[in-house]
């Protein structure tokens, strides 16, 4: 499927889906913007940084959809089984090459955050060029809650770079390195002095 296509398609099965700022500012589905809002930033990120890969730009657009969408689109079950990941994202339009892409960055099982993540850490060290893709997601949050002055998704995010610098950072991808050092420096004071509260469109939390 052709990346112009796979927008839409995306787009489309995020489109009841907020992100940003939430009412209860709890990482909520409710945010001020269209969820597309992120998936756009994402691959302008991907642009800017260089990342011409059809693939990873159309896995961008989908990356979110297992643990987002998954049960709504595919069943209840979806998530407990690669093989039903993967089917579904090839029924969906991606390549396996794609499909296997998100899949690496779809959240693993288990009772906490730190668990969950800890599973997609070791699925992207099983993948070359995933790390790419989540290091794009993350700096697009990053990045979003920065300017939207979101405290705690920052904060949130700060707590988890150590295991996720730990487990997938391997000093010798040189795309990878610029991003992670573009990462760590919106995680930065530096960063938050400049960014913090700058976008003037999200809708405060009240």
């Amino acid at each position: 499927m052709r990346l112009e296509m796979m927008r839409c398609r995306c787009a489309d099965a995020h489109a009841k889906q907020g992100y940003g700022n939430t009412k209860e500012d709890d990482g909520g589905m409710d945010g001020a913007h269209p969820f597309d809002l992120h998936l756009r930033e994402t691959e302008e990120l991907a642009i800017m940084f260089g990342v011409t890969d059809p693939s990873i730009r159309k896995a961008i657009w989908g990356h979110d959809l297992p643990d987002d969408q998954g049960k709504r689109l595919w069943g209840e079950d979806i998530l407990k089984s690669e093989t039903r990941v993967i089917n579904a994202l090839l029924r969906f339009g991606y390549s396996q090459w794609e499909a296997r892409l998100v899949w690496a960055v779809t959240d693993g099982e288990g009772l906490t955050r730190r668990e969950r993540k800890m599973e997609v850490y070791r699925k992207i060290n099983l993948l070359p060029g995933a790390v790419i893709l989540k290091l794009l997601d993350r700096c697009a949050n990053v990045k979003h809650a920065l300017r939207a002055g979101y405290h705690r998704k920052l904060d949130l995010y700060r707590g988890e770079q150590v295991d996720f610098q730990r487990e997938c950072r391997t000093y010798n991808d040189p795309l990878a390195e610029r991003l992670w050092d573009y990462l760590n420096w919106l995680l930065s004071q530096e960063a938050e002095e400049l960014l913090f509260g700058t976008l003037r469109c999200c809708t405060p939390v009240e």
